[in-house]
């Protein structure tokens, strides 16, 4: 396992990490939102979403279905090397 994964895990065990809340959430997704979409683009997204019946669980749950783990934790560690 990934030292980033192995990492979080801990944490979770150790009750360390932080949750955020609802709000905060919401918050950080719009402006995700807004800086990959732009404005108009990202209400149309949250309209798609709402005028469907957008089940988040199923989609996450086919995501990554062809993607290998190992290449999945490599991404993430990636990502973390980048951002962190």
């Amino acid at each position: 396992m990934s030292q980033i994964f192995t990492t979080f895990a801990t944490k979770i065990r150790n009750n360390c990490y932080d949750m955020k809340t609802d709000t905060l959430i919401r918050n950080e997704g719009m402006e995700a939102l807004y800086r990959k979409l732009g404005l108009v683009d990202a209400e149309r997204f949250i309209m798609l979403i709402q005028k469907e019946r957008f089940d988040y669980t199923k989609w996450q749950k086919y995501l990554f279905e062809d993607t290998p783990v190992e290449e999945l934790s490599k991404k993430a560690m990636e990502f973390r090397a980048n951002n962190v």
